[in-house]
């Protein structure tokens, strides 16, 4: 339980910050604790407490700047604030205050362009690149001519501080690259869902759920290849609700919508126990792809499919066929008689519907071309 809740709260934060928010909170995090854990660690072993005051000021700067980013606080300021002091002054001041390229200070400027990359863009990223690459030269020269002018640390005093700010800073490079490589992973996988997202939209349709006339070319060629490869035929059905419109006049748009559902719902539950296929073919007609079936079972399920479809017995008072809605079925199947093409699978099936409408509805009229 405890470790949903830990989930929850991780998932909260992701979604309150951005990916460069979270860094720069990481950071100053980072440099505050860090700054509070070394003033405690030279202390305890003794070491001038000269060398604390820039910890000091590295530690209320950063909790300030923290807590200031975590209030969202004019972030876009904060970030440029946080960024340029460290950059400018904390750098420089950390570099003459423990011995200069005798102490691991050059291991966090690279830390600091690390930041400075993740967190600014365009000509800014570049410009202030340029100054830390100029700071870091400047401050090197100035250890070569004149290194009296940082602070001397005798051997053991270096042993300890590149002992403890190696690994530290290691796993906190360590720690944001992981950071970077779940919030690309995430991003990722939010991108391939919102795609597959929009691809089930772009062929799926949108009221019924059912397939739509995208995907019904590609799965009617994909049985026309195998029927003139192998022989295999196949059968299409066009199903239309009759008196549609009078039922749309007599009970409203909304339980059209409904009645629209509960048919395509119908049609799913029919064709998922076949392996057949069932399409939302127009406003009130839909297309049934039978592979592997000929005509005589394209009947047999038609007529099921009626029947289950009277079941549910779903009022339509004023048609002129029953007082329940029905349909109308056109099949046509694939034959020698004719070259088995989608336009001509679909006219046929058409065809055999029409016939169904103009002799009394309520029937299943498969097309002959005799």
């Amino acid at each position: 339980m405890k470790l949903k809740f830990e989930e929850t709260r991780m998932d909260l934060f992701t979604r309150r910050y951005s990916v460069k928010e979270r860094v720069f909170l990481y950071y100053m995090g980072f440099f505050a604790i860090f700054s509070f854990l070394t003033i405690i660690t030279n202390i305890i072993y003794g070491l001038n407490f000269s060398f604390n005051y820039k910890w000091m000021f590295i530690c209320v700067f950063c909790s300030f700047m923290g807590i200031l980013a975590i209030k969202k606080t004019k972030t876009y300021l904060i970030h440029r604030i946080g960024i340029y002091v460290i950059t400018l002054i904390i750098l420089p001041i950390s570099w003459l205050s423990s011995s200069g390229l005798i102490s691991p200070s050059i291991i966090y400027s690279i830390v600091v362009m690390l930041l400075i990359n993740f967190i600014l863009v365009g000509k800014e990223r570049i410009i202030l690149n340029l100054i830390l690459t100029l700071v870091n030269l400047g401050l090197i020269a100035l250890f070569y001519n004149y290194p009296q002018v940082f602070k001397q640390m005798n051997a053991q005093e270096q042993f300890i501080d590149w002992m403890v700010n190696i690994p530290v800073v290691f796993a906190f490079i360590a720690i944001l690259l992981i950071v970077f490589e779940r919030a690309y992973e995430r991003e990722r996988f939010i991108s391939f869902k919102k795609t597959k997202e929009l691809e089930i939209l772009s062929t799926t349709d949108a009221l019924t759920g059912l397939k739509n006339r995208v995907n019904l070319n590609n799965d009617i060629n994909l049985l026309i290849n195998r029927y003139k490869e192998m022989g295999t035929i196949f059968s299409v059905i066009i199903l239309d609700i009759d008196h549609f419109k009078t039922f749309n006049d007599t009970y409203g748009h909304l339980k059209g919508d409904e009645c629209l559902k509960t048919i395509s719902g119908i049609l799913k539950d029919a064709t998922k126990q076949k392996m057949y296929k069932a399409y939302r073919f127009g406003g009130e007609e839909f297309l049934i792809l039978l592979s592997d079936t000929d005509q005589n079972e394209a009947v047999k399920f038609s007529q099921e499919l009626k029947e289950t479809i009277n079941i549910y017995a779903i009022p339509n008072i004023n048609s002129d066929v029953k007082s329940i809605i029905t349909v109308s079925m056109g099949i046509s199947t694939t034959s020698e008689n004719y070259n088995a093409d989608i336009d001509t699978l679909l006219k046929y099936a058409d065809k055999a519907l029409y016939k169904a409408k103009t002799t009394g509805r309520d029937k299943i009229v498969c097309f002959d071309k005799q």
